[in-house]
């Protein structure tokens, strides 16, 4: 049993490798286990853990782009055998693997009270922010926004973003998209 554990170590190991390997510009996780995820990220097909003798297992694999926010959380148990992460925009603590991304530092731009109250970015938006029509300023929002809107799309030159806080809240019908 140890033989399948190492392999199976080295298997979640060598997946993240190679799916950074493979494209570049991201991170990767892996995961067999119950798990949370959230945030921008991309679902790649299940790969599936085959050995002689034993039950098929299958891993959920995802790819977070670097500049992205995303929040993975494991829910089962720990250890290469059932999960794994590869890249170098991650932070960890625990079960819990974030990735701040380049929204996060931009929200905190956009609003110093938040950046003075020292209060990380999107546990902010999340807690409060929504409530209060900040928005998030994620790529996908700001695409999205656009879309909804084409009068900005064809009379604003400037971060999609920035229209939002300047313009786009204090109108009742212009909301941000999450």
């Amino acid at each position: 049993m140890l033989y399948v554990t190492r392999v199976r170590e080295e298997f979640t190991q060598d997946i993240t490798k190679r799916f950074v390997e493979q494209n570049p510009g991201y991170d990767a996780i892996a995961c067999g286990v119950r798990h949370s995820i959230r945030g921008e990220y991309i679902t790649l097909p299940g790969i599936k853990f085959e050995m002689l003798l034993m039950p098929l297992f299958y891993y959920d694999v995802y790819l977070i782009r670097h500049g992205d926010w995303a929040r993975f959380e494991l829910q089962g148990d720990g250890g290469y055998i059932n999960w794994a992460m590869y890249g170098s925009r991650y932070k960890r603590e625990g079960n819990i693997v974030t990735w701040e991304g380049d929204a996060a530092e931009q929200y905190l731009k956009c609003y110093p009270d938040v950046a003075k109250a020292n209060s990380p970015a999107w546990d902010h938006y999340v807690r409060h922010g929504r409530k209060e029509r900040r928005g998030w300023p994620s790529h996908a929002s700001k695409v999205q926004y656009l879309a909804d809107y084409p009068d900005v799309a064809q009379n604003w030159n400037a971060d999609p973003y920035l229209h939002y806080l300047k313009h786009g809240r204090k109108e009742p019908n212009r909301i941000w998209p999450e």
